[in-house]
């Protein structure tokens, strides 16, 4: 913290002893400034010893008292900020002394190449790069000493690294100049230091980056001659070694490194890198290990040491599964799975990395993950577009993944660079003949024979080729000419009965497939075409009887399972079906009929989430396939999960560009997912196809809804009631249309109509609670919200509806764990992340709102209101780096947003950067002059700094707006205390408050109160204030429990009164009682403490030592009423009734108007069943002055208590109406129900009371009393 410079004392001397001899007055002050020089020197050269002895945490302390005596003490800050640096524990504050250290000493050139050191990297991390204020320190040095080496040494680095910049960017011209730059700083630094390894070091990279390697091979020897111990310099030459192939060089030199850094991850990762080459792959996963062992968790997928060691272990663990995928396939597939988890991390943080994708791509095609190597493979030819194995592979996994037409082309271009490659003719041909074309397939196969000439029966596998082409003619052409050549067998038999069954020839395709049975009893694929036959001609017994014999010949054959499952569905059996297809999938999990059958078995049992996941595994393994496609657009709309919905709906318009089912299904998307036009377009393409498409009216009802024309909505809605009457989307349509046209009522009877259409019609159930929530009739809100929760427990609409409702209603609890639930369903809901933020903050519960807040930001950087919500956070957990940093990014985003500029000054006050704080105040002040905290925050900066005239301004200021603020008074006389003028003190402190206004303040106290260093200890007090004063008690507690205060004014009431308020903010009740303790201990005459201890003792529920604590401070105040009021209340929650009664009577002896007062006693009459026409008057009277929710209650039970019952329900209803969610006025009207033997309403409003909820006051006696009427 800065301190008051020395010539105040000077000041203040002068203008109290004016009258004394100019002698006296000089002689007084160099005595004083001796003594004040005396202890600094004593304090800095103690400081220096233990500095020098490595006591680095009590020289620190001594370096800061040295300072206390004199804030501009250079060689202070100086020896200070190398202790701290040295510390390495607080090295922001290092490099904060050391840059106050060169602005105190222009001539501490040390101080300033470290300063100008700390810009430069401090540019680096900065998305902007601005060397600037680096460059503008150098050369102020270079002015200075223009043989400064240190400087050209840096601002060879600073143009080092913009010639990169540049190149990056393709500006040769620029790089070429900025490289010439740095080598001429460089080459200045050596002439003046020639020995300098460092600089060698430097010059090897710049002639490396220029590609100059002997340039960069020599300066790198030159520095290691200087400095056998440089590791940079080992690390170039091994890297320039290896890349030359030079391998046992690179070896020795990275080793030699290993002895003088064992760790060193460069080294490690080198060495793991020829490992590799070697193929000496354990070695290599070894090495990589211990370079992830010396990183810290949460940085090896993101520092270049830990991606370059996972990429190392990913091609290990490849390389190592290729050799052993023939001989044990399970261990291939699990180093294959560590291969995709080593190397996942590297593609995520490399950009150009085309080896990394590559290798990854390799994974995930052994591992049947054929869409990801797609996208691997692709990102190669994206750096690389003649990459020979990319393409090949990349054609190969877009033919696993059925996208024919791109591994066609995939394949052509292989073709083009390798016209003989054999794999791309095999794999064109197979492509073709999946997509239907025959011709191009059978060139293919032409090609094929010319390459390789000896392949066998040529006309089986041209039959072959025609039947999976579909060209079932020329298949059984091509077979009955294999036939003739003398091929007969099985096989051809299969083909030829498939082929027939093709043409539909059912007779010949069971013949030929028999024969092939007769040929080869075992032959599955056989029993399995005639097994298909017999399923698709409802033969459903034979069709199960062939599979049964497939899985006698074989076990879990998957297809065997299919056809038990086919035959179960037509049957309609679909438990059956249902576990034959799970069979299949568990013998083939690849087969996309399985799962696809599997789901229609699910969704026909009612298990719709599991349907779901087996038609997405379906699109999965055969991502084209319409039903699946069809059948998820139209489930995904009914869960209403419009985009899943949506992306299904297009991929299946890809195949069927006419369905009139999808387009209808994709129009109502659109409109509610507000793409309005593209939903009209679906329509307009709808009546092309078919004019009288059902349901157009209604999407286009939805479709205006989004666009706010509720008319039109309404028309519509109206057109579509007259063909659909029975429909509830249209009532739905409509309800919403009059909500937005705040026609309520009509609203209200749409909303209605459609659940009396359908009662459990989510929409309309979720639309009438919005209605009364806007209508504020919170409790049919809820309860309509609670209907629809019961249809759907995951609807976010009904949860975040419910969240709206509690947190209208105070609730603030309940509306977060609402707006939670919404978030568990819907992770990105922007209106859940906002309000569950808000509300975290709210509740103290800190680290969700930066969880929830900083989701809201990911999403969108720009969201002002989540970086606000993020500083607070930040803020109240005492994380001043990081709220500042929020702070500053608002500001500089939106430099009007007022709250965030009034904390961002208290931020720089936390953070002793007062001169940034005064400004900030400043510029607040231009937008708001009325702003009484920024004043008082300039008037603190103005304090700390030392500019007493303006801190006076600014607080004088502060009270001309808010002359009755004891925040200002008390501000203003801690100032006054920082000047000595302890009159002027004593008057504001005499306005301060309460305490303050009891709490003695002569010249003795305020030595006590503030200790020996008074101007100190006031500013500290003004900074705590100010903190507390924004609810920052976290920065409170730790200025104020900082070890180097003193111990005199630690254990001041000041101190210990702030602490005492900033515990409670926190709900630390035992420490602030702990420290209220301590004052009266210390001050027993100072009564207000014990009101104090009252407020906490009721806050954590301790109403007998309230009691206590109250009388005591009555006993000197016996007038405060408030208290009194407190005190009747601790009275109340002590069960101790009759000493209540007797203080609220005392309480209206002074204070007969008091309405609160009155409906306590009226209650505790009722209650006791006493003096009941006492507790109706005052009861009445409370109501007449105050007619709340709580006061009309307490009429209620008066009237209940005297058994007039009618006039009780009317005082609950009309309590009700104003406060819907308090569960107590209903179990009070269920009670009073029940004792007009209206059972079935006492009943209802009994569990309205419970609905609301479960463990209010009288919830116990609500159910007993629920149990006994249910039983009558």
């Amino acid at each position: 913290m800065n301190r008051k410079k020395s010539y105040r004392s000077l000041r203040i001397v002068a203008i109290l002893f004016i009258v004394l001899t100019s002698i006296v007055l000089t002689t007084s002050c160099q005595n004083k400034e001796a003594k004040k020089e005396a202890k600094k020197q004593e304090y800095y050269q103690k400081a220096m010893k233990l500095k020098e002895e490595g006591k680095l945490d009590e020289a620190i302390i001594e370096f800061k008292n040295a300072l206390q005596q004199d804030p501009n003490f250079a060689d202070g800050y100086y020896q200070l900020g190398l202790a701290l640096l040295e510390q390495g524990k607080e090295l922001g504050q290092g490099y904060g002394s050391l840059v106050k250290a060169a602005e105190l000493d222009k001539n501490n050139l040390d101080a300033r190449i470290r300063v100008a050191d700390l810009y430069f990297n401090q540019a680096l991390r900065s998305p902007t790069r601005d060397f600037s204020k680096a460059e503008t320190e150098i050369k102020d040095i270079l002015e200075i000493d223009p043989n400064n080496a240190g400087a050209y040494l840096l601002r060879g680095r600073i143009f080092s690294v913009k010639a990169s910049l540049a190149k990056q960017e393709g500006d040769e011209e620029t790089a070429k100049q900025l490289y010439a730059q740095a080598l001429e700083n460089v080459h200045k630094n050596l002439d003046l230091t020639p020995e300098n390894a460092e600089a060698y070091v430097l010059l090897g990279q710049l002639h490396l980056v220029q590609e100059q390697g002997e340039e960069a091979r020599q300066a790198f020897e030159k520095a290691i001659s200087f400095d056998v111990n440089n590791i940079q310099a080992h690390l170039s030459l091994a890297s320039m070694a290896f890349k030359d192939e030079e391998v046992a060089k690179a070896e020795e030199l990275y080793q030699k490194v290993l002895t003088i850094d064992a760790g060193n991850p460069q080294a490690l990762g080198g060495l793991g890198e020829i490992y590799l080459s070697q193929s000496a792959f354990e070695k290599a996963i070894e090495n990589a290990n211990l370079v992830l062992q010396g990183i810290p968790e949460d940085q090896r997928n993101t520092s270049r040491e830990g991606i370059s060691a996972r990429f190392i272990l990913g091609r290990a663990y490849l390389l190592q599964a290729s050799q052993q995928e023939q001989e044990n396939p399970e261990a291939a597939k699990k180093l294959y799975e560590q291969a995709k988890q080593e190397l996942e991390p590297v593609v995520s943080a490399t950009q150009d990395l085309a080896s990394a994708y590559y290798s990854l791509g390799l994974v995930n095609s052994k591992l049947g993950n054929f869409q990801q190597a797609v996208e691997q493979f692709g990102k190669v030819l994206t750096l690389n577009s003649q990459h020979l194995p990319s393409l090949t592979n990349l054609a190969i996994a877009y033919f696993q993944e059925k996208q024919y037409e791109a591994a066609i082309e995939q394949a052509k271009k292989v073709v083009a660079l390798d016209p003989n490659n054999v794999t791309a003719h095999d794999l064109l041909s197979s492509a073709y003949l999946r997509i239907d074309k025959v011709e191009e397939a059978q060139k293919e196969m032409n090609i094929l024979e010319q390459l390789k000439p000896d392949a066998p029966a040529l006309h089986v596998n041209r039959a072959m080729v025609f039947l999976r082409a579909r060209d079932y003619a020329q298949a059984i052409t091509e077979s009955e000419k294999a036939l003739e050549a003398g091929q007969e067998s099985a096989f051809l038999y299969n083909i030829l009965g498939r082929a027939y069954a093709g043409t539909k020839n059912i007779d010949k395709a069971v013949q030929y497939l028999q024969k092939a049975i007769e040929l080869n009893p075992e032959f599955i694929s056989a029993r399995l075409g005639l097994g298909d036959i017999y399923v698709k001609t409802e033969q459903y017994d034979l069709a199960e009887a062939e599979a049964n014999k497939v899985l006698e010949i074989q076990k879990d054959v998957a297809e065997a399972h299919m056809l038990v499952g086919l035959a179960a569905i037509g049957r309609q059996q679909f438990d059956a079906a249902k576990a034959a297809f799970e069979k299949a999938i568990v013998a083939n999990s690849s087969l996309w009929e399985a799962h696809y059958q599997l789901g229609l078995a699910q969704k026909a049992l009612g298990n719709s989430d599991e349907a779901i996941k087996s038609l997405d595994q379906t699109l999965t393994l055969n991502p084209q396939y319409l039903p699946a496609l069809a059948n998820l657009t139209l489930w995904a709309f009914e869960a209403r999960d419009f985009q899943k919905a949506l992306e299904n709906g297009q991929k299946a318009l890809a195949s069927d560009p006419n369905n009139v089912m999808i387009r209808n299904v994709l129009s109502a998307v659109y409109a509610q997912t507000g793409q309005y036009t593209d939903a009209l377009e679906q329509i307009e393409k709808i009546r092309q196809i078919q004019p009288d498409a059902p349901n157009l009216d209604i999407t286009l009802g939805v479709i205006y809804l989004g666009q706010r024309e509720f008319d039109k909505a309404i028309e519509a809605a109206e057109k579509a009631k007259a063909s659909q009457p029975d429909n509830p989307v249209v009532y739905d349509t409509l309800g919403r249309a009059y909500t937005a046209k705040k026609e309520y009522d009509n609203a209200r009877e749409s909303f209605l109509t459609s659940l009396e259409k359908r009662p459990d019609y989510l929409p309309a159930l979720v639309g009438l609670g919005n209605l009364y929530g806007i209508q504020k009739n919170y409790y049919n809100a809820l309860e309509q919200y609670q209907k629809a929760l019961a249809v759907d427990s995951n609807s976010p609409e009904a949860h975040t509806g419910l969240a709206g409702v509690y947190r209208m209603t105070g609730n603030t609890e309940q509306a977060l764990k609402e707006f939670e639930t919404v978030l568990a369903v819907q992770s990105q809901s922007p209106v859940a992340l906002f309000n569950a933020a808000d509300l975290a903050v709210q509740l103290g519960e800190y680290d969700k709102a930066i969880e929830y807040a900083g989701t809201l930001v990911q999403r969108d950087a720009n969201n002002i209101n989540a970086h606000y919500i993020l500083a607070q956070a930040y803020s109240a957990k005492g994380d001043s780096g990081n709220a500042t940093l929020e702070l500053e990014d608002i500001v500089r985003r939106q430099n009007t947003f007022q709250p965030a500029a009034l904390d961002l000054g208290l931020a720089y006050l936390a953070q002793e950067r007062f001169d940034e704080a005064q400004q900030q105040f400043k510029r607040l002040l231009t937008l708001n002059d009325k702003q009484t905290a920024a004043m008082l925050g300039a008037a603190i900066a103005a304090q700390n700094i030392g500019n007493d005239t303006e801190a006076v301004k600014y607080t004088e200021q502060a009270l001309a707006v808010q002359p009755e603020n004891p925040m200002n008074q008390y501000v203003l006389g801690n100032i006054y205390i920082s000047q000595n003028n302890h009159e002027k003190a004593r008057e504001a402190f005499s306005k301060a408050g309460t305490f303050y206004e009891d709490l003695p303040f002569d010249d003795a106290a305020i030595s006590s109160y503030y200790g020996d260093q008074p101007e100190s200890a006031a500013m500290t007090m003004n900074l705590a204030a100010s903190f507390l004063a924004r609810g920052w008690h976290q920065q409170t507690i730790a200025l104020l429990t900082d070890i180097t205060l003193s111990k005199t004014f630690r254990e001041g009431p000041l101190v210990r009164y702030a602490l005492a308020r900033a515990y409670t903010m926190q709900e630390d009740y035992d420490k602030a009682l702990k420290e209220l303790e301590a004052m009266v201990t210390a001050h027993p005459d100072l009564a207000v403490v014990y009101k104090n201890q009252g407020n906490i003792y009721q806050s954590s529920k301790q109403p007998e030592k309230a009691v206590e604590a109250y009388k005591k401070f009555l006993e000197t105040k016996p007038d405060d009423a408030a208290t009194r009021v407190q005190l009747g209340l601790a009275y109340e929650a002590a069960k101790q009734v009759d000493e209540a009664i007797t203080e609220y009577q005392k309480i209206l002896e002074t204070m007969p108007d008091s309405a609160l007062t009155k409906n306590q006693l009226a209650w505790l009459y009722a209650d006791k069943g006493e003096n009941l026409d006492e507790a109706l008057k005052l009861a009445l009277e409370a109501e007449q002055a105050r007619p709340a929710a709580g006061i009309i209650d307490t009429v209620g039970w008066v009237y209940y208590k005297r058994e007039e019952y009618d006039k009780a329900i009317e005082k609950f209803q009309r309590a009700l109406e104003l406060s819907p969610l308090q569960p107590t006025i209903r179990y009070h009207l269920g009670l009073t129900h029940a004792k007009q033997g209206q059972k079935d309403l006492a009943i209802q409003e009994l569990k309205n009371a419970l609905n609301i909820s479960a463990d209010f006051r009288e919830a116990e006696d609500a159910k007993k009393m629920l149990e006994e009427l249910s039983k009558q």
